[in-house]
Parts: C-alpha cells; sequence; structure tokens
C-alpha cells in the first residue's frame, strides 16, 4: 500500500524521535511504500530554526523524502498560512497515494488532501493534531486570531471532515479538542497515541544496558535511579525535582537528567552542578533515551507533556507524571503515578513512599511491563490506518 506522510503543519526534523519519525518507519517495515512529504523549515539538533534544500531524498529508513519549497512569509494574521509549501497536490498526484497521513491540522494541506481524495474516491485521508487546551496557539491571543479561528480555520477544517476517514487526537485531550473546538463529529475523531520504536529498545540485554549506563555516569547497582528530561524549560518543572531530590535524605537516591535548559531555566539547574546525586548529562541522541530509561528504576516528570512520557512506559519504566486532565492515557494498570500537587516537599514525600514500600515499587514494576506493549509502534502504525 502506498502512504504518503504530509508532515508541513507539523515540521519534519530528520533522525527526530517524533511520531512524525517513527509512525512512517513502522509502516516501512510492515512491507508498505512510504513517502514523506515536507518543507524547508525545519529545526537543527539544538531546536534552532533552520532551512533545508528543496529536493527529494531516501532516508536511512529508506523512505522517500520531498522537500518542498517554502511560499514567502505571510502576515502573521494568516498565521496557519505561514510557511506553507508550493506544489504540494501536483506532488500528492505524482506519488499517487492509497493513504494521505497529514500531520497536524492545516487548512491548505488539508484542503490539497482533501482535493485529491474527492477525485480519487479509492484513497483515503487521515490526520492527527497535536493542539490542546495547553499548547493550542488559537486560544487567549486575542480578538483577531480568534475571528482567525472562528471564521477560517474551524470552516475550512470542517470542509475537510467531509472527505477524512479519521481525525486522531495524540492524547486524550486533544481527542476532547478536536470536538469541542473545531466541531468535528464524534464518529470521525479517536484517540492514537504516541510512543515508541521497540526495535530501538534492547529489552533482552536489559541487564546488559543498565550495568553499562550506570558505569559510564558512575552510579551504583544499587542506587535507586530517577531520570528525567526533555525540552527543558520551567514548565517541565525539573528544577523542582532536583531540588526535592537533593534535599532527600536516602544517599542512594540519584536523579539523572538529560537534555539541555533553556536559558530561563539553566541558572536554577546549575545550582547542582557540583551536586552528585544530580547528574546533568545534556543532550543525548532520540535513539539513546532508550538505554537510559532501561537504566532507570523511575521515571519523573512533574511538568507538562512530551512524548518522553509515553516513550518512557513504553520501556517499561514505572513512571510518576504531572496530573494533567486529558493526559491519564499513560496510566494502564498502575504503572504510573499522577501527581497532582507538584512541589518540593510533595515531590520528596513521593519518591520518599515509593522507595521505602517495596511491595508497592514491585507491583509498579510488574505492571509497567505489562503496559510497555500499548505505547510501541509496530500496534500504532497499524491502528493509524485501521489495520486492526
Amino acid at each position: 500500500m502506498k502512504i504518503v506522510h504530509i508532515m508541513i503543519s507539523c515540521f519534519y526534523i530528520e533522525g527526530a524521535g517524533y511520531q512524525e519519525n517513527l509512525l512512517p518507519r513502522a509502516q516501512i517495515r510492515e512491507g508498505h511504500n512510504v513517502t514523506i512529504i515536507s518543507s524547508q523549515y525545519c529545526f537543527n539538533s539544538k531546536y534552532e530554526p533552520m532551512s533545508r534544500p528543496a529536493g527529494e531524498y531516501l532516508n536511512s529508513d529508506g523512505i522517500k523524502v520531498i522537500i518542498l519549497k517554502d511560499n514567502k512569509k505571510l502576515p502573521s494574521i494568516l498565521g496557519t498560512y505561514q510557511r506553507k509549501c508550493q506544489g504540494l497536490y501536483e506532488a500528492l498526484d505524482k506519488e499517487t497515494p492509497d493513504i494521505i497521513f497529514m500531520h497536524g491540522l492545516s487548512e491548505k494541506d488539508g484542503i490539497d488532501a482533501a482535493k485529491y481524495v474527492a477525485k480519487h474516491q479509492a484513497a483515503k485521508l487521515y490526520c492527527d493534531h497535536h493542539s490542546d487546551y495547553y499548547n493550542s496557539a488559537n486560544l487567549n491571543k486575542g480578538i483577531l486570531n480568534i475571528l482567525h479561528f472562528n471564521l477560517l480555520i474551524k470552516p475550512i477544517t470542517r470542509y475537510i471532515s467531509k472527505y477524512c476517514t479519521k481525525f486522531w487526537g495524540t492524547t486524550p485531550w486533544r481527542v476532547q479538542n478536536l470536538v469541542e473546538m473545531y466541531g468535528l463529529p464524534k464518529a470521525k475523531v479517536d484517540l492514537l497515541v504516541m510512543g515508541a520504536d521497540e526495535t530501538k529498545i534492547n529489552w533482552a540485554n536489559r541487564e546488559n544496558v543498565r550495568r553499562r549506563v550506570r558505569e559510564r555516569y558512575n552510579i551504583g547497582e544499587n542506587d535507586f535511579l530517577i531520570i528525567t528530561g526533555g525540552k527543558i524549560n520551567i514548565e517541565k518543572n525539573i528544577h523542582i525535582l532536583a531540588q526535592a531530590v537533593s534535599e532527600l535524605e536516602i544517599e542512594r537516591i540519584k536523579l539523572m537528567i538529560f537534555g539541555q535548559p533553556n536559558n530561563a531555566t539553566k541558572p536554577l539547574l546549575d545550582v547542582f552542578q557540583d551536586n552528585p546525586r544530580i547528574i546533568q548529562i545534556g543532550w543525548v541522541n532520540s535513539d539513546n533515551v532508550y538505554d537510559l530509561f532501561l537504566s532507570s528504576d523511575l521515571g519523573y516528570f512533574p511538568g507538562t507533556h512530551s512524548v518522553l512520557w509515553e516513550q518512557a512506559v513504553a520501556c517499561g519504566l514505572p513512571t510518576v507524571f504531572k496530573l494533567w486532565h486529558g493526559m491519564m492515557h499513560v496510566n494502564i494498570n498502575g504503572n504510573a503515578i499522577l501527581q497532582e500537587s507538584v512541589s518540593v516537599d510533595g515531590i520528596k514525600e513521593q519518591i520518599t513512599k515509593i522507595v521505602s514500600d517495596s511491595s508497592m515499587y514491585e507491583e509498579m514494576k510488574t505492571n509497567a511491563i505489562v503496559a510497555k506493549d500499548a505505547f510501541c509502534y509496530s500496534e500504532i502504525a497499524k491502528r493509524a490506518i485501521d489495520e486492526r
């Protein structure tokens, strides 16, 4: 089956570990013919904006990648039309897909995709959605953006829904957003979780991975290692977690932080540079993050959501997450704790309880092993195009 992924609204970063990378990779492993269409607009490894050449190439997974030439940037009131590309419909017509999977709702991209499906009625269109009531650019941004959403975005999205087989929210909150904000019919909206590329998770050699990582960072076998990280900003509350661990009297508890803090957060973490229990390792390749999860005893994410939540669960790691309405899908069977109040004292109390209550922790570990399969991309990729 020929599947074309449109990654213009949600940009495509070669070599990253996002859904835009992992879903096509899983589908090509299933034997599908997969193409990615994206724009010149991109980010480098430091998450700095960059522009790449237009053209075509095969990536390391053997997937054809088409980079379309960007249009000139339009005025900000037409924000959702910024960074759109030339020749999307023509590229679709040339590729002749059986399935179009559009990452992120985008009016111009969606109109082109709908136009293709209207002409080729055997083809199917699927769209995923990464916005919710926390991160949505359409909320609380002034009367012009509210009018823009209600007079332009919502009507066009509802038009696209005539030709779309399924809209996927990537969290339960985003499913709710599609129905309530966009007015889409519930029958066309469902949950497609993000997750991990299980082929990169060295589960069979977990003990060797654990030993190797711990030796590298001078972490004892009997140390209780907590892992956190990602794009580190104030909202992730990692500085609060670091403060809590530094104050704990249980010496064997250590915290590993991966990722680069932004300018606002860096000073808050720099104060722990000389603390041997707070191990800050900087940026890590997305595939190597799985090894860090396998070598750890507990994942702790006390702030805003990122795909690392689902990836930690996919590695069979017991976890603690901040409780967010509509983000409770990561707790399958008691594998995770959803913490309502995030504070230094609250985190200290939660960690102490987990470490001190061995039966509670062992139950979390057992449940985590069962829960992990729900977040593997071999299953997600099939669900994405209704193959299961």
